[in-house]
């Protein structure tokens, strides 16, 4: 899965969130190699994980976690090239003060009256529907 993509640390923090990175790595038994691009501040991981797997899954989620704790304390953040999406909102919203809280769901009211677009998404969600998402599968011809 692409749990850890498109996040950002600023060029300042990158060399103490690259120390940080190595003890996390251990602790969760996994590779965690850093793509990206110095100049955007914008970077990747791609740890594997067997999402067929319920415990994998768990892992899966508690890197997420652990990695966002991360980030913040580097003042990066999961969204940097793009939005965070509904498995990425499962870390970033607990961590929302109420008043950006209230403000998401008030965009939300005036674009999306009847809740078809990405619901639970930056709202209210429910972790089990989110985890849903995982893939356990490969998108057709994009790994073979």
């Amino acid at each position: 899965p692409n749990l850890l993509h498109d996040f950002s640390v600023p060029a300042d923090h990158l060399e103490e969130f690259l120390k940080d990175l190595g003890p996390l790595a251990k602790s969760h038994k996994k590779h965690l190699k850093l793509y990206g691009c110095y100049s955007t501040g914008i970077y990747s991981l791609r740890p594997e994980f067997d999402l067929k797997k319920v415990d994998e899954r768990r892992t899966a989620l508690k890197l997420l976690r652990d990695f966002h704790e991360l980030l913040t304390k580097h003042g990066g953040s999961l969204a940097g090239g793009l939005p965070e999406g509904r498995l990425k909102s499962l870390v970033i919203y607990p961590d929302m003060d109420k008043d950006e809280k209230k403000l998401y769901a008030d965009v939300k009211k005036i674009f999306d009256k009847n809740h078809v677009f990405a619901p639970g998404v930056k709202t209210e969600y429910d972790t089990q529907d989110a985890v849903r998402h995982l893939r356990i599968e490969p998108l057709p011809g994009l790994n073979s």
